[in-house]
């Protein structure tokens, strides 16, 4: 799927309207359906280009390119408007311009991440549900004021990184307590916001593809009005807000900041249209950047979220800090293969001196209170006392276990375990053969 120059079309919605089926196109413009043969009517559909219908008749392994032209309508339109309003198009049309000098400014780079994402749930429900909620492992009872109740993830990467498709993260630490289902970035594979695309995939917000605020059929699909801007270290900023020219699931709307003269985007602030979510309610993105050894890059991300249902309003934020930038390094041969991630083998087993030292930003005293109570819980779990009580309870022979449960021993120092099968089942009145 290509346009007039040849240049490959990334999302262009293909679909086969006599089935109800479709897809859309990758990076290099391919795309893939699996059709019955005979004879398919099929839609090509991309903002800014004239929709093209075609009829196929489907043979075995048939290979259809398609040449879509852009809607001289549409591009007339925007031009006209842009006559009537502000600066902001002049300087939107700049960035995306500008936007394949920051993409080839480098072979690979090499990246330390840290990584902190934290909920926090709040009820709506019954006393009941709240105080069967707050009951902890140990069945004692604590009060919304002595016991904060978060979901948590931090994270220690370094993230490697080839143009166009290779990529590895190498996991040094991880902590997790808590819930992780709907903890956002708990590993850096979850996302890649990277505005300079065309469009952006993630997949743990939904499956539509969204088109970037500067990809090159932006004018098409956002509106723009210039807000405001400063001085920064000699520096001027533009704040530009957008929004989407229609209503559509695959579209942002909020900031984005511009720097003058190198017209590159300094931060965004993006709110993800809800209609395209599937987990969360609402979806927040914020980006700054920076430039390290002359080259544009990321300095830090901030999402939050919200997600409420009838008991539970669940407000999620995760930092992420990037640092330790190196670029053009190289790599062994195959080093970027289908292996995308590799975790040390004590990368859960850091202490809280460790997690100390690395953390950007400190802990707030509800963060620090509930770390500090999950770890003690955790080393009560897993001291000789708690472990001996446990085995003692398990290793106990009683009528009832023997019956109905089995029987079993377990000896941690000499890490020997054996059990028996229940009595009642050595019973079975449905055997092959008959009765025993």
């Amino acid at each position: 799927m290509t346009n007039t120059k040849a240049e490959p079309l990334v999302g262009v919605y293909v679909r086969v309207t006599n089935l109800g089926v479709g897809t859309v196109t990758n990076e290099k413009g391919q795309y893939e359906l699996n059709l019955p043969e005979g004879l398919n009517r099929v839609s090509y559909t991309f903002i800014g280009y004239e929709q093209q219908r075609v009829d196929l008749i489907i043979k075995k392994g048939i290979t259809q390119n398609i040449r879509l032209l852009v809607s001289e309508s549409q591009l007339k339109t925007v031009e006209i408007n842009n006559k009537r309003r502000d600066l902001s198009y002049e300087i939107i049309k700049k960035v995306i311009t500008n936007k394949g000098l920051y993409t080839k400014q480098y072979t690979t780079q090499r990246r330390h991440i840290y990584v902190k994402s934290i909920e926090d749930n709040a009820h709506t429900g019954s006393k009941e549900d709240k105080e069967k909620e707050l009951k902890n492992d140990a069945g004692l009872m604590f009060s919304n004021d002595s016991l904060p109740k978060f979901n948590l993830f931090e994270g220690d990467f370094v993230q490697h990184r080839k143009d166009l498709n290779g990529f590895k993260e190498e996991k040094n630490a991880a902590k997790k307590l808590g819930k992780q289902r709907s903890l956002f970035y708990t590993s850096t594979t979850d996302a890649d916001f990277d505005f300079n695309k065309n469009l952006i995939s993630v997949k743990k917000l939904g499956d539509n593809a969204y088109i970037s605020p500067i990809s090159s059929t932006a004018l098409l699909a956002y509106k723009y009005k210039l807000v405001g801007s400063r001085i920064t270290n000699g520096q001027k900023i533009y704040t530009i807000r957008v929004s989407p020219r229609k209503m559509g699931n695959a579209l942002f709307k909020g900031e984005i900041e511009v720097w003058d003269s190198l017209f590159a985007v300094k931060s965004v602030d993006l709110e993800v249209n809800k209609n395209s979510l599937i987990l969360y309610d609402r979806f927040n993105i914020k980006q700054e950047y920076y430039f390290e050894d002359g080259k544009r890059v990321l300095s830090s991300e901030n999402f939050t979220w919200h997600i409420k249902t009838n008991k539970l309003k669940t407000l999620g934020h995760c930092s992420v800090t990037y640092t330790d930038y190196t670029f053009d390094s190289i790599y062994p041969k195959r080093y970027f293969n289908a292996e995308m991630g590799i975790t040390k083998e004590d990368a859960y087993e850091k202490d809280t001196s460790f997690w100390a030292q690395i953390r950007p930003i400190p802990l707030t005293d509800d963060e620090n209170r509930f770390i500090n109570y999950q770890d003690s819980l955790q080393r009560v779990r897993t001291s000789k006392v708690y472990l001996d009580s446990i085995d003692s309870v398990y290793n106990k022979l009683t009528f009832g276990k023997a019956l109905w449960n089995g029987f079993g021993h377990i000896n941690r120092e000499k890490k020997s375990n054996w059990n028996f099968e229940p009595a009642i089942g050595l019973i079975d009145p449905v055997a092959i053969g008959g009765w025993r």
